[in-house]
């Protein structure tokens, strides 16, 4: 039905619409001024705009509702009956109670003083203080502050209540303070400062240092300007302390291009070198600031050769100097990786036992025909320098330092000193176990130990008469620490309850006395099967662990095993290097018999003359055993023994 006019005057109906309208107008310009207020404030404020917001959905709904009723006041009675049910269901006698209802609300959840006291204890999302704990925020400020301030101890934000300090819940990060950050937290962009270029080389002169260069990977220069050039200066290894200087050019006079003060010291007492990769630090001194970090891969590091009495001071980076933040790499294609190889830290020879050491042997190249290995400084009486090798054949006992040098034509890559030592032969009465693999099975090289000294027993459960040994053919380090057997071949090292290389277990099973000498001589076909070196080394030094906790009184020597023929693939000998120098690496304490040296690979293997094809009759002398020497390479192999037996 139409709502008659005279009942609802129009006077009554404008009335109405403006002091609405007005009220509308104001809850919009006071709720306008609570949400750009409210925008102000950080993560307690949010709560003030959350009830702001939720506050704006309910006016907004009283405004449609209204809005609707007005522009169609005219329409319908129950349309009106409808504006006095609000949202929540509660229905009033006048439309002024509803409004007045949600007017009450707003200011309840929304009053404007409680988010200005918000917004002025904030002030700005910016936080003005890191303290470490709060107990310090409320000593420097126990009346409170403007602004937020970082806690460390919680990495929560603080604001001030006006009554207490309060958490506004935890901060982007935490605060840090003053030197705190370390640089390896930082990422790579952040390290490195200036545009330099990614790739940058060593320059020498007069000295090879390449053994140093492709062994640093980074080098970072602190507290050094942008026009600061450095270089290494100094690189010295004198009884087992590595010392490696950095200079900075021009120290002593800004305008000099020559070489300045050091700077900075690196110095490393009992240097080992290992394989691992490991940062290292530059200490300041003489009063400098300067600080470095360098990364070397100390297996790299081969610096067992540089020259100790004079300063090697030609080492130079020569492009834009060392600066600060800046990151340099050592391209290792500049460099040769050749370099001497399974050569021990002493040498054991008898009188009147001639032991050869071979030069082709001492190189990680299967044809090292471009280099050339000196040997010096040896008692000229004692030694014979060949053409393939260095002959030892001792007439008194003697201890001497060999010097090896390698070079390629002119230039020199890397120098080893290994003691030789000279010991009577007194054919004094021991007792030798040998475990190993066809070589020691062949029993040749335990048969020649016997002819040299009668006095010598050889124990073990293999061989025959006095001639014993623990040779199994085609054996590993590997089939030694875990198998029972291998192809029939019971392993009599093997304890079935632990399932593992047991000494004291193999001991208790056999009638055999302890032994002066346990001689382990695996690896030929650990190498052979791609067994990882690493494998090989632990299984090595669980053998060796076993034997000592039986007793540690028995001596060990751990052979490096005999290279194969030069008719041998190429990688097979170099694999065979890698090994010896594992060997080297991990067992410095031990006794290491250098088999490897001992033996010519062109002539200690056995041949055949045949021709040279089916279509070419030209005979022809070729290897039918690229493994196995002749009788007379197996002899050899004792006489260098023979000297370990009588010395340790």
């Amino acid at each position: 039905m139409k709502l008659s006019f005279d009942r609802v005057t129009s006077a009554l109906a404008l009335t109405f619409r403006n002091t609405l309208n007005k009220f509308i107008g104001e809850v919009e310009e006071n709720f306008t001024e609570t949400v750009a207020n409210t925008k102000k404030a950080q993560d307690d404020a949010a709560e003030a705009i959350s009830t702001a917001n939720e506050a704006k959905m309910k006016s907004d709904n009283a405004q449609e509702q209204v809005n609707t009723l007005v522009v169609r006041a005219g329409e319908s009675s129950p349309q009106v009956l409808q504006a006095l049910t609000n949202s929540d269901g509660e229905t009033f006698s006048t439309l002024k109670g509803v409004l007045d209802s949600k007017d009450q609300r707003i200011k309840e959840k929304a009053d404007i003083t409680y988010v200005d006291t918000k917004l002025s204890s904030v002030a700005s999302g910016s936080p003005k203080g890191t303290y470490a704990t709060l107990a310090d925020l409320q000593t420097a400020f126990p009346t409170g502050a403007t602004g937020i301030y970082i806690v460390s101890a919680d990495g929560k934000w603080y604001y001030w209540n006006s009554s207490a300090w309060s958490p506004g819940g935890v901060y982007q990060s935490t605060g840090f303070g003053d030197n705190t950050i370390q640089r390896q937290y930082l990422t790579q962009s952040a390290k490195v400062g200036y545009p330099f270029a990614p790739m940058s080389t060593f320059l020498y002169s007069g000295y090879d240092l390449s053994n140093v260069g492709k062994a640093v990977k980074n080098l970072t220069i602190f507290n050094a300007s942008t026009t600061d050039k450095f270089y290494f200066e100094r690189i010295r290894l004198s009884s087992g302390t590595l010392t490696i200087h950095l200079g900075k050019v021009g120290w002593l006079n800004p305008a000099s291009t020559g070489s300045g003060e050091i700077c900075a010291s690196l110095v490393i007492n009992n240097f080992v070198a290992t394989d691992a990769v490991t940062s290292v630090t530059f200490t300041a001194n003489n009063g400098t600031n300067i600080s470095a970090n360098m990364v070397v891969n100390w297996a790299e590091m081969d610096v067992a050769g540089l020259n100790t009495a004079k300063p090697l001071n030609k080492f130079t980076y020569d492009i834009c100097g060392f600066h600060q933040n800046c990151i340099f790499n050592v391209d290792l294609t500049k460099y040769d990786l050749t370099k001497l190889v399974g050569i021990p830290n002493t040498i054991y020879c008898a009188v009147g036992r001639e032991v050869n050491l071979y030069y082709r042997n001492m190189v990680n190249l299967d044809d090292p025909s471009e280099y050339f290995v000196e040997v010096k400084d040896l008692e000229a009486t004692e030694c014979l320098i060949m053409k393939k090798c260095m002959r030892i054949k001792p007439t008194k006992a003697f201890t001497a330092q060999m010097k090896i040098n390698l070079y390629k034509g002119s230039l020199l890559l890397g120098t080893l000193k290994p003691n030789v030592i000279s010991v009577e032969d007194t054919k004094k009465t021991m007792s030798l176990l040998c475990i190993g693999d066809s070589i020691t099975a062949n029993a040749k090289y335990t048969a020649e130990l016997l002819n040299i000294n009668p006095n010598l027993t050889l124990l073990g459960t293999r061989g025959s008469g006095t001639n014993k040994h623990e040779g199994r053919a085609g054996w590993t380090a590997d089939n030694y620490v875990k198998n029972a057997s291998v192809d029939t071949v019971t392993n009599a090292f093997y304890n079935p309850s632990t399932s593992k290389f047991d000494f004291s277990y193999y001991m208790t099973q056999n009638p055999i006395s302890t032994p002066t000498f346990v001689l382990i001589n695996l690896g030929i076909n650990d190498v052979a099967q791609k067994i990882p070196n690493d494998t090989t080394i632990s299984n090595l030094q669980i053998m060796i662990n076993s034997i000592r906790a039986y007793n540690s009184n028995i001596k060990i020597l751990l052979c490096l095993p005999i290279p194969p023929s030069t008719e041998r693939v190429d990688q097979h000998y170099l694999n065979m290097t890698s090994l010896y120098d594992a060997i080297l690496k991990n067992f410095a304490n031990e006794n290491i018999p250098c088999l490897n040296l001992v033996l010519d690979r062109e002539t200690s293997f056995p041949t055949t003359t045949t021709q040279m094809s089916a279509r070419d009759t030209t005979l022809v002398t070729k290897v039918t055993d690229t493994i196995h020497p002749i009788d007379a390479g197996y002899f050899q192999m004792a006489d260098a023994l023979y000297g370990y037996l009588n010395a340790i």
